[in-house]
């Protein structure tokens, strides 16, 4: 038969390329899937079969997509539930850090005009995730959507011979809401103990490592958000979400580690982003985090004159990358 979703995830945890297997495995199942909507047009099934790869291709937008045509065919199609709560929650992270960059651009635009607040000079606050979603009505509704779908599935699970999602997958759940919906640091031991028990379960479930590595973030234990990623890896070494994750939090943790830890910290962050880059080349994400941990390691007072030069001269080169990425898809906009 032609490939399908697990065969692309099999393929992916071996290190494959992101462009090479959306090439390779996206336009057989969506040939198939068609050919299933045409003899059963009211099935959520074949849209949550494309959902789900489109998600492990990390096409979230499209992904959300297919899942709503599923699930406006059959609304308790709890396979379809399920991907729709997953990918929303990456949406809603994603938008988060959207809207932290731009409340942290307009602070330090603010400090650097010299601003104050009751004759102090001004200081730059990095907002929390509770504060942006409770004050950003599109955050709001995306986590206000995690919860009615937790509690759709609950719903469904407490029916007779329910049997379409495994105990793992109603853990995952529970917890990614707790993780990404989390309107305080209440929420994270419970979220914790949710994944943890998902994983255990089902040690494959890259969802459930993001989230936890999440709840980790959320805390600010870095050592532990890096052991969460680095337990993913061990499963999944073409996730590129994991390489990023892992090299932002070394980047977090250099901000707080003694001196003499920092410089490796950084090191092991750029080579983080460096294979993710591999991984997805087209992403202007994955090149202006390359960039970004460039940079910081031209101003390491451990390098000489000549290694900040070339450190300096190859953050220009990712960035600039980065840019005409950006540019390219605002022209395709």
């Amino acid at each position: 038969g032609p490939p399908d979703t697990i065969s692309f995830i099999v393929e992916r945890r071996t290190g494959a390329r992101v462009g090479d297997s959306a090439r390779a495995f996206l336009p057989p199942l969506e040939e198939v899937a068609a050919q299933v909507r045409e003899q059963a047009p009211r099935l959520a099934e074949p849209h949550t079969c494309v959902g789900r790869l489109l998600r492990a291709l990390l096409r979230f937008d499209d992904a959300l997509a297919e899942q709503e045509l599923g699930l406006g065919k059959e609304p308790d199609h709890a396979p379809g539930v399920y991907e729709r709560l997953v990918v929303t929650a990456r949406l809603l992270v994603r938008h988060l850090h959207g809207v932290r960059r731009r409340v942290l651009r307009g602070q330090g635009a603010r400090a650097a005009a010299g601003g104050t607040v009751g004759g102090v000079a001004f200081e730059i606050v990095v907002p929390g995730s509770g504060e942006l979603i409770a004050n950003d009505p599109h955050a709001a509704g995306l986590a206000r959507r995690l919860e009615e779908d937790l509690a759709h599935l609950e719903r469904l699970a407490g029916r007779p011979g329910f049997a379409p999602l495994g105990p793992a997958h109603l853990s995952c759940a529970r917890g990614l809401v707790l993780a990404y919906a989390s309107r305080g640091l209440a929420d994270l031991p419970p979220a914790r103990t949710h994944l943890e028990h998902a994983l255990a379960l089902d040690p494959l479930l890259e969802e459930a490592y993001e989230a936890l590595a999440r709840v980790e973030e959320l805390e600010e234990r870095w050592p532990r958000q890096v052991e969460v990623l680095t337990r993913g890896l061990e499963i999944d070494r073409g996730y590129v979400p994991f390489w990023t994750g892992r090299g932002r939090a070394r980047m977090a943790w250099a901000r707080s580690a003694p001196g003499d830890e920092v410089e490796t910290l950084v090191d092991l962050a750029e080579m983080d982003f460096d294979r993710a880059r591999e991984l997805d080349p087209d992403s202007a994400e994955g090149w202006r985090n390359l960039g970004g941990a460039r940079v910081r390691q031209a101003q390491s007072r451990g390098r000489s004159p000549d290694q900040r030069r070339e450190r300096i001269e190859r953050a220009r080169e990712a960035l600039a990358e980065s840019l005409r990425r950006e540019v390219s898809a605002q022209a395709f906009l």
